[in-house]
């Protein structure tokens, strides 16, 4: 496909260390490779943060994550992530959910083909 468009993937957090693998692992396999998988972790107590950095160690030119002190809630975490991507669409994922195989890809082509359209 000649000049496809990027793909931010938005990924918050918050105490889902027992779905992050799962959830990554999902992503970072698409066929469609992701321009950026933004995760924001609000404040977690649990094993999460050490999860992201092992993920972040792995894939730094992929991963960014942004680390947060005090919990704010899912929509301040939404809202960081999407004012600092840079994808020309973006993907809200879920911590603890799993993409599809395939389903970045064919969602961007689809939207490659009618770019009126929204994901």
């Amino acid at each position: 496909m000649m000049n496809q468009p990027s793909l931010s993937v938005l990924l918050p957090n918050y105490n889902h260390a027992r779905y992050l693998p799962e959830a990554i692992d999902a992503i970072l396999g698409q066929s469609y490779r992701p321009l950026e998988l933004l995760i924001v972790d609000d404040a977690s107590t649990d094993d999460s943060v050490a999860i992201l950095e092992r993920y972040q160690r792995q894939a730094p030119d992929l991963i960014h994550l942004i680390k947060l002190e005090e919990n704010g809630g899912v929509v301040a975490a939404v809202g960081r992530m999407l004012a600092l991507a840079t994808g020309d669409y973006v993907y809200f994922a879920s911590s603890d959910d799993r993409v599809f195989p395939g389903f970045f890809e064919k969602s961007m082509r689809l939207l490659a083909e009618h770019p009126q359209a929204a994901l």
